[in-house]
């Protein structure tokens, strides 16, 4: 049986967490937390509306083209390569949508 190799370029390591949004856009962290590849985002699978990932607090929920963050409904991830966990915002089309996230 082989063993997996590990490259240089594997991360250090990784942060994990949980949230729960609504109507209102909000930071995953208000804390800068720099990352080394990015972010993987989780939607509940029992999520009854989509959430919006944008990049400040005027991002909206399906609410204006000029504004609006990048659609994932419930069930669905994303990985978004970004240095700093903070420079994301998530707002929900609904209250309670939950989601997951990996820092990396």
């Amino acid at each position: 049986m082989q063993g997996v190799a590990i490259t240089d370029d594997a991360a250090p390591s990784f942060r994990t967490g949980r949230a729960t949004v609504g109507a209102s856009a909000a930071q995953i962290t208000a804390t800068a937390t720099p990352l080394t590849r990015g972010v993987e985002i989780h939607t509940s699978i029992a999520n009854s509306g989509t959430i919006y990932i944008g990049n400040s607090s005027a991002v909206t929920a399906d609410g204006a083209d000029a504004t609006d963050g990048y659609p994932l409904d419930g069930g669905k991830d994303t990985f978004i390569p970004i240095n700093d966990l903070a420079k994301l915002w998530i707002i929900g089309s609904a209250i309670s949508q939950k989601f997951w996230w990996k820092a990396i």
